[in-house]
């Protein structure tokens, strides 16, 4: 009758675990202090957010109502068409884009930071010149995200990091930096636009040809003293960022849940799987010929 009850205790999952409750209580205890020494060690993460609209760009209307004979000098000048979309997605590739960010980076001489942050480097020795590629995909994928809502035309910069005065201060940053590149650019394009249209007004002694070319002259004028006034060129900032109160990594009571739960599983099925080979090993001697071991 004991071996039977025995035999029924050793193949009943729930009575095999509550026979081993203190030893799975033991394993969960020992997840959550894994889960808690991580989760007070690890260096907290803030995230700072700016949020931007993009840019009404005026530039180019003005040839639109100067006509079609206008137009097809202006398109050969190189102007552009009034903004549409695509200025948006090109400006948010340039501030996405290898060359833009490098640049950042080695402004603010961030490889050092960057590397050390993301396990780049060696005992704190720099590996240039492969540094700033690999700092590059630190900010990348860890430090910075950019989010757009097309449909309400809202871009979101973010950027994550363990200063929150610092996060805010980089967020803002690479908003300004990008709004002065595509200002720049926008007066050096209008400046070449108007240069080509004064080698132009040379080459033509057309009356009506010429006064085209000068309401072009002065519509590319008054573009690079509208660009040069307004900083905002590309986007509007509509909430900057600001240093954030509250951290979002790490979340220490999601950790410590997650340590308990794991502690248990890993309790509860190494338990288990103990019971299990303990009673499948007897079988296995006796048929191999050994005694087992209740045998006299």
């Amino acid at each position: 009758m004991s071996d039977s009850a025995g035999s029924a205790h050793s193949t009943n999952p729930l009575l095999v675990l509550i026979s081993s409750r203190w030893q799975i209580a033991a394993i969960a205890a020992i997840g959550v202090l894994v889960a808690a020494v991580h989760a007070w060690t690890s260096p907290p993460v803030f995230r700072a957010e700016v949020t931007l609209v993009p840019a009404k760009q005026d530039e180019g209307r003005a040839l639109s109502a100067l006509g079609g004979s206008l137009g097809g000098l202006a398109s050969l000048a190189g102007f552009n068409l009034p903004a549409s979309s695509g200025d948006t997605e090109r400006a948010l590739a340039i501030l996405r884009s290898r060359d833009f960010t490098d640049a950042f980076i080695r402004d603010l001489k961030l490889e050092a930071v960057l590397s050390a942050e993301c396990g780049l480097s060696l005992h704190g020795v720099r590996t240039s010149p492969a540094t700033v590629r690999r700092a590059y995909e630190c900010f990348d994928t860890e430090v910075r995200s950019v989010q757009q809502d097309k449909k309400a035309g809202v871009v979101t910069l973010a950027v994550e990091w363990h200063d929150p005065a610092v996060a805010a201060q980089w967020a803002n940053a690479l908003v300004a930096r990008l709004n002065g590149r595509e200002q720049q650019a926008a007066i050096d394009e209008a400046n070449r636009n108007v240069a080509f249209l004064n080698q132009q007004l040379v080459k033509t002694d057309v009356a009506e040809m010429r006064q085209l070319i000068y309401r072009l002259i002065e519509s590319k004028t008054s573009d690079i003293m509208m660009a040069s006034g307004r900083p905002e060129y590309a986007f509007k900032v509509i909430d900057p960022a600001v240093a954030p109160e509250r951290r979002i990594r790490p979340r220490r009571v999601l950790q410590l849940l997650t340590g308990l739960v794991l502690g248990l599983m890993a309790g509860a099925g190494g338990t288990l799987l103990r019971a299990r080979i303990s009673e499948l090993l007897p079988g296995q001697r006796r048929e191999r010929g050994y005694p087992s071991s209740g045998a006299n």
